[in-house]
C-alpha cells in the first residue's frame, strides 16, 4: 500500500470521526424556553420574572429574567437532564384590591358549589393562604388586603403550565411554580401569573407593569383634584350588573359617557346636558359581554377625562 493511499485513508477516518463528534455535540444540546403569561389575558406576558434551570444535583444550569413579552430561553446540555425549571417573583402588595373583590369572594363562598360558571382557575386568585380551600379564612385575608393590613411577602402567585393544566382538567389542587423534565428534549414551558385576592381580575394594567412593580401615578388613569374641578364617582353593582355614575360641579353643562373594551373599541357612548350641580346617570350593562372595560367621563369643565376600570360579570 502506497504512502499516499495510507495518508488518504487516515484523512478519511479523521474526517469521519470529526463529523460524527460534531454531530454528537450538536445533538447533546437542547433549547429551554419559558413564557410568563397573564392569567387575565390582558397582557401578552410579564417581563421581570426570574427563571432558573437546575440539574438533578440542584446546580444552576442557566438563569435569567423574562423579557420581550415575558420570554426567557437558554441552552442546556443533554447530560444535565433531568432538569427542573422554576419561576419566581416578588410583587408588592398594591392597593388595587377593592370592595368588589371582597364582595365577590364572599358571594363565591356562600353560593359554592352552585356556581359552575366561575372560571376554573378562580381558586388561584381566591385561595390566598394556599391551603387548597376557599373559605372564611380567605375572606378574612382578602378584607385585610383591602384595608391595607394584610401580611404577605408577595402579592403574586406563579403556577407552571403543567400544574395549572392538571388542576383545570382533573380538579386537583396544584400550586407548583416548578416543572421537572426527565428526558432530554427541546422545552417550551408556560408559567401563569395570578395576583392574590384579585378575584375580579382588575389589577393588571394595560402596559403590563402591575402587579410586578409599583407604578407611578398615571396622568391617564387618575388626576389630582386641583386639575379636575369636577368630582366624579362611578360604582358597578355585581348583583344587578348596572353602573351608577355621579358628577358634581358648580355648573355642569355637557357630559360625555363612554365604555371602552380592552381592545380600545367604544361599546357605549352617551351625552347629557345639565345645568344642575349634580348629574346622576345609570347604565344597564346586563347585555354586555363579561370582561374588563374602561369607563370614561368627560365634562366641559374638566381638563382631563375621568377613567375607571369596570369588570362586567354577566354569568
Amino acid at each position: 500500500m502506497s504512502n499516499f493511499f495510507r495518508l488518504k485513508m487516515v484523512c478519511m477516518y479523521v474526517c469521519m470521526y470529526v463529523c460524527m463528534s460534531t454531530s454528537t455535540l450538536v445533538a447533546q444540546t437542547h433549547q429551554v424556553c419559558t413564557k410568563i403569561k397573564d392569567a387575565t389575558n390582558q397582557c401578552p406576558g410579564f417581563d421581570g420574572v426570574n427563571v432558573t434551570v437546575k440539574d438533578r444535583f440542584g446546580n444552576v444550569v442557566c438563569s435569567g429574567v423574562s423579557a420581550n413579552g415575558g420570554e426567557y430561553c437558554c441552552t442546556v446540555n443533554a447530560e444535565s437532564f433531568p432538569i427542573t425549571v422554576c419561576s419566581e417573583v416578588t410583587c408588592p402588595v398594591d392597593d388595587c384590591i377593592n370592595a368588589d373583590d371582597v364582595e365577590y369572594l364572599q358571594w363565591y363562598i356562600l353560593t359554592y358549589p352552585n356556581n359552575p360558571s366561575v372560571p376554573g382557575d378562580f381558586f388561584y386568585w381566591a385561595d390566598i393562604n394556599g391551603d387548597g380551600l376557599i373559605n372564611s379564612v380567605d375572606a378574612v385575608l382578602i378584607r385585610k388586603l383591602y384595608l391595607g393590613t394584610g401580611n404577605i411577602t408577595s402579592a403574586c402567585r406563579l403556577v407552571s403550565g403543567g400544574c395549572r393544566g392538571g388542576s383545570l382538567q382533573y380538579g386537583i389542587t396544584c400550586y407548583d411554580n416548578c416543572t421537572t423534565f426527565t428526558n432530554p428534549s427541546n422545552i417550551n414551558l408556560d408559567f401563569w401569573l395570578y395576583m392574590l385576592g384579585d378575584v375580579d381580575r382588575s389589577c393588571v394594567d394595560l402596559d403590563c407593569i402591575k402587579p410586578l412593580q409599583e407604578e407611578e401615578e398615571s396622568e391617564y388613569f387618575m388626576f389630582k383634584s386641583s386639575e379636575v374641578p369636577t368630582e366624579i364617582s362611578a360604582e358597578y353593582s355585581l348583583e344587578t350588573s348596572s353602573l351608577y355614575c355621579l358628577v358634581k360641579n358648580e355648573n355642569i353643562q355637557n357630559i360625555q359617557y363612554s365604555l371602552i373594551d380592552v381592545h380600545g373599541n367604544v361599546v357605549l357612548n352617551e351625552y347629557s346636558t345639565s345645568q344642575n350641580r349634580f348629574s346622576e346617570k345609570s347604565f344597564d350593562l346586563s347585555g354586555f359581554k363579561s370582561g374588563l372595560y374602561y369607563f370614561r367621563v368627560q365634562s366641559s369643565q374638566q381638563k382631563e377625562p375621568y377613567f375607571k376600570k369596570i369588570l362586567v360579570s354577566n354569568w
